[in-house]
């Protein structure tokens, strides 16, 4: 699933993706309410924050999360786990958190 948009938020709601995630927004934010993504996620965004959550454990992903002018939950880097988690924002915040 990808979706892109300008001046707009994407909220994605609870749902069952197969395959990877892929969310890109200019001016807007990312909002995630208990995804659960197969394979790997990559979310990007300026001018906004991304939040929510992601089904399954911290250790089932790999993660590269930067917050350029903005503050993130996640770390910078983390290695080990079957799926990928990116998340980039530049003027904004990273508030994500993950439920079994």
């Amino acid at each position: 699933m990808s979706i892109t948009t300008s001046n707009n938020d994407i909220v994605i709601p609870e749902i069952d993706i197969e395959g990877n995630l892929e969310l890109n927004t200019n001016n807007g934010n990312i909002i995630l309410n208990s995804v659960n993504v197969s394979k790997d996620v990559s979310l990007t965004g300026k001018n906004g924050n991304i939040t929510g959550t992601i089904k399954g454990s911290y250790d089932d992903f790999s993660i590269n999360a930067e917050a350029h002018k903005g503050n993130s939950n996640l770390p910078v880097t983390k290695e080990d786990g079957s799926k990928k988690l990116d998340v980039y924002t530049n003027n904004g915040d990273i508030d994500l958190n993950f439920e079994n």
